[in-house]
């Protein structure tokens, strides 16, 4: 999960900490919520992501 984090929300600059995760499973698909920050030496945000992890794809819903 730290590498989607830094590959896929993070920048370059950014330092990124996973605070809070939870795992569902619906219908046979699992699901992972999780509560996550961003920090630059100006600005640091906090912000909360759902992956949905089927056989072989990867979907990614941010709220």
């Amino acid at each position: 999960m730290e590498d989607i984090l830094k590959h896929n929300f993070a920048a370059p600059n950014q330092l990124a900490t996973i605070y809070y995760m939870k795992e569902r499973v619906e219908d046979g698909r699992s699901y992972y919520t999780f509560e996550y920050g961003l920090r630059t030496p100006i600005y640091a945000t906090t912000s909360f992501a759902t992956l949905q992890v089927m056989a072989d794809s990867l979907k990614i819903l941010q709220i």
